[in-house]
């Protein structure tokens, strides 16, 4: 019923195609010409920031007027986004061995690192994008990283920028006493969406560096997070689910062999290399078994829910879109059926 109230008081992203363009393009001249972004309004903004990010930000498509490239006359923005999430904060040290790869403490190393990180930005023109999803949560629990990336941009504002969401009341006091020195452009934006997306999707928010790409700033998919998907899933949705969990188990399990057996065959000789199991499923097992529990007899509602399933970071698809693998843990997704069980009683 919640998720039913938002959907009908919020406007959706996809029905403002022209204007959230027009937006979206006023963002990237704002964030590449020295001024940084905050986003306000009602309700979640975390699908409206990643969506700026997929196709702006990844696209390689801003273009760089102050390069020219020998080959077409054009070149394009070297973009890297860090993206961090209040709902989930991160350490100082984590923080700065991913950026600057600082594994070392002392005010020594941590100057001389900061310093070779900007050096390095500049001499291969590459542009760091500070994504940042509920500004003020992480400005109360990480306010030392807060600190870092606003010195960043201070130090190298040609480098550096800022696109960050607000959310409470207070944030708009410790925003409006860094506005002149961060070169804040605030957006009131219209498009809100319901929280049980974003609140599943912050744990698995993906940090890329220069150091590594796709580094992960997250915690794995706890008990508590799978619950909380689980709960705002439609209920045919909700099946699929929960036999891709359990296919995932019994196939992690052996197939439904003994464990200890299973072990043996695995480790048995020692000239064999030890492989992973593979407990994917194929899209076909599911389709039938979906036609046999009369949960669907159409497969676009399959992908559907797969799609969604996807976006929760419950799953993964291989490029076909036909194997799917289960992204929770063994021990997560034993204890999630347990948990259903004793809802039942």
């Amino acid at each position: 019923m919640l998720l039913q109230h938002y959907e009908k008081r919020c406007p959706l992203i996809k029905s403002n195609p022209i204007s959230l363009g027009h937006m979206m393009k006023e963002w990237c001249i704002s964030l590449f010409n020295g001024y940084n972004i905050v986003v306000q309004g009602r309700q979640s903004k975390f699908r409206l920031l990643e969506l700026f990010k997929k196709l702006y930000l990844d696209s390689d498509k801003i273009p760089d007027l102050s390069c020219q490239d020998p080959t077409n006359g054009t070149s394009n923005l070297n973009v890297i986004t860090v993206r961090m999430h209040g709902l989930t904060p991160l350490s100082l040290e984590k923080f700065n061995h991913a950026v600057f790869g600082i594994t070392e403490n002392g005010k020594a190393v941590y100057e001389r690192s900061l310093a070779q990180f900007l050096d390095c930005s500049r001499k291969t023109r590459t542009h760091y994008v500070f994504l940042i999803h509920s500004f003020e949560l992480l400005y109360r629990d990480c306010r030392d990283i807060c600190d870092i990336v606003f010195r960043l941009y201070r130090t190298e504002p040609a480098y550096m920028h800022i696109l960050l969401s607000s959310d409470h009341v207070n944030a708009g006091i410790i925003l409006n006493g860094i506005k002149k020195q961060l070169q804040l452009v605030f957006y009131n934006v219209p498009f809100g969406e319901s929280f049980f997306y974003e609140k599943t999707s912050a744990i698995s928010l993906v940090s890329e560096t220069a150091l590594q790409a796709d580094l992960l700033f997250r915690s794995e998919l706890d008990l508590q997070s799978v619950k909380d998907v689980y709960a705002a899933l439609q209920h045919s949705c909700r099946e699929v689910m929960l036999y891709i969990i359990d296919q995932h188990i019994h196939k992690a399990s052996g197939g439904g062999r003994n464990e200890a057996d299973h072990e043996r065959r695995i480790t048995r000789g020692s000239s064999r290399t030890q492989q992973k199991k593979d407990t994917s499923l194929q899209f076909n097992q599911l389709f039938e078994y979906c036609k046999s529990k009369f949960v669907t007899r159409r497969p676009q509602v399959i992908r559907n829910h797969l799609g969604e399933l996807l976006d929760h970071k419950i799953i993964e698809l291989d490029e076909s879109g036909n194997k799917i693998k289960c992204c929770i843990q063994t021990d997560t997704c034993k204890k999630f059926l347990v948990y259903l069980e004793s809802q039942k009683e």
